[in-house]
């Protein structure tokens, strides 16, 4: 079974990590060299697009190992906002609102900098959200990323959706760019 680990960056610009368990309620931020081994084994979470932007800059000898054997990664892609007071079209699916109008630059930015021949296999955009919040408009974002993300693979690369209704996570998924399979 795979573990899951959240990315995060505290405010001296320090990317650390912690093991999510579905038993535990606190966990206990570690550094980078105590992820244990195999790392294609992991599921790396990141909920911020400003830690996932400087989690691929960084090109310390932790860092770097991790990125390199990073099989698995999941974008919570609304939790940034899924405590802020969005404006009505925001709710009803725009984009170009003052909440996810930076929100979703953030993550084309963020994903950009996945360098090219990365190992990526699978990436999930998980669109929980603490709020209901209508996701048309946000299906140019995931293609981008996408897109973006399978142009760099270095091999098999697939997206899923999670954290929304079935109707909407499938028609999400038939937009997204994956490999083909043999």
């Amino acid at each position: 079974m795979a573990s899951e680990v959240l990315v995060s960056m505290n405010d001296a610009g320090v990317i650390f990590c912690r093991h999510l368990d579905s038993i535990a309620t606190n966990t206990v931020a570690m550094p980078l060299d105590q992820i244990q081994e195999p790392l294609s084994s992991n599921i790396f979470i990141f909920q911020d697009p400003t830690v996932l932007r400087h989690f691929f800059k960084d090109t310390t000898s932790p860092v770097l190992n991790i990125s390199n054997g990073m099989r698995k990664l999941r974008l919570d892609i609304l939790h940034t906002v899924s405590n802020a007071h969005l404006a009505p079209m925001e709710e009803n699916g725009g984009i170009d609102g003052p909440n996810l109008s930076v929100l979703v630059e953030g993550w084309r930015t963020a994903c950009r900098s996945i360098p090219r021949d990365h190992h990526i296999k699978e990436m999930v955009f998980d669109m929980s959200c603490g709020q209901p919040l209508e996701i048309r408009h946000i299906i140019r974002l995931l293609q981008q990323i996408s897109t973006t993300t399978c142009l760099k693979a270095s091999g098999t690369f697939h997206c899923y959706v999670q954290g929304c209704d079935p109707e909407k996570k499938a028609w999400l998924e038939a937009s997204l760019v994956s490999t083909p399979t043999s």
